[in-house]
């Protein structure tokens, strides 16, 4: 029998991103001002081969990981990528603990991302 999953728009950890994942700005994001947040569109690579392209809305957290890479000026994050990693957050409407995408560093071969996956 078929796992039922419902499609996304955004990034969802283990299920359309993975732990160790590539992700890669594709735009220099938009404030939203109803949810006071950053949404950005990012492309995911698994394997260095491109996958989909999801919403990915921005913490505090990931900000700066991002921002101690390339700045905080997210027009210089357009093109650039950062490495998926799994972590826990606490969920405030569920009250519990969820698994959550951590941004972090890509060494400098997983920044390089084939011309074939482009």
């Amino acid at each position: 029998m078929p796992e039922i999953k419902f499609p996304s728009d955004w990034l969802k950890i283990n299920d359309n991103v993975q732990n160790g994942d590539i992700v890669k700005f594709v735009d220099a994001g938009r404030f939203d001002e109803e949810k006071e947040s950053w949404e950005f569109v990012m492309q995911i690579y698994h394997n260095n081969e491109k996958t989909e392209t999801k919403k990915f809305n921005l913490n505090k957290t990931n900000y700066n990981a991002v921002k101690e890479l390339y700045g905080s000026n997210s027009d210089n994050w357009v093109g650039k990528t950062m490495k998926v990693a799994l972590t826990k957050a606490r969920n405030p409407q569920l009250g519990k603990l969820v698994d959550s995408i951590l941004l972090e560093k890509p060494t400098d071969e997983e920044k390089k991302i084939p011309e074939s996956a482009i």
